[in-house]
């Protein structure tokens, strides 16, 4: 008995229809496909595909954002509303701890991780002091992050 099965020949619609087709006849419960455009990814739901994923159109989107929201080294949308990101530490941020520079208050910020190279610490101590090698990986209101740019 198979749970999960991914389509992943969005280059050929007959073949990716057919795949997710058997595939639900088969009894798979959980049908992911890859598809290659809009029309693609209707056609796969409407023959019972329980997720279509647009690999190349998400990235896409995924750049965009990134390239419209400069100042932010990366951002990620987790919901209409919030957004999560990674940003530099300003240089008046350097030599203050995250009490001092109450960043939740001052920007609706809710930090979630430091990281300093490839070591990102989830662990935070309120007391630890900043400096310009770190990022701070924060979940916030969308709105709010707009104006942090400013």
């Amino acid at each position: 008995s198979i749970d999960t099965v991914i389509v992943c020949m969005a280059s050929n619609l007959e073949a990716s229809v057919m795949a997710v087709t058997l595939c639900k006849e088969a009894g798979v419960k959980n049908v992911i496909a890859k598809c290659a455009n809009e029309m693609h990814q209707k056609i796969l739901l409407r023959v019972g595909a329980d997720q279509v994923v647009f690999p190349e159109n998400e990235s896409g989107i995924r750049l965009a954002k990134n390239l419209l929201s400069s100042g932010f080294i990366d951002m990620i949308s987790l919901s209409k509303d919030v957004s999560m990101v990674e940003i530099d530490v300003k240089e008046e941020w350097c030599g203050k701890n995250l009490i001092e520079l109450n960043l939740r208050k001052k920007y609706g910020f809710n930090i979630v991780a430091i990281k300093k190279g490839d070591q990102v610490n989830v662990n935070i101590n309120p007391e630890q002091v900043l400096d310009k090698e770190a990022t701070l990986i924060v979940i916030a209101n969308t709105a709010k992050l707009g104006k942090f740019k400013q």
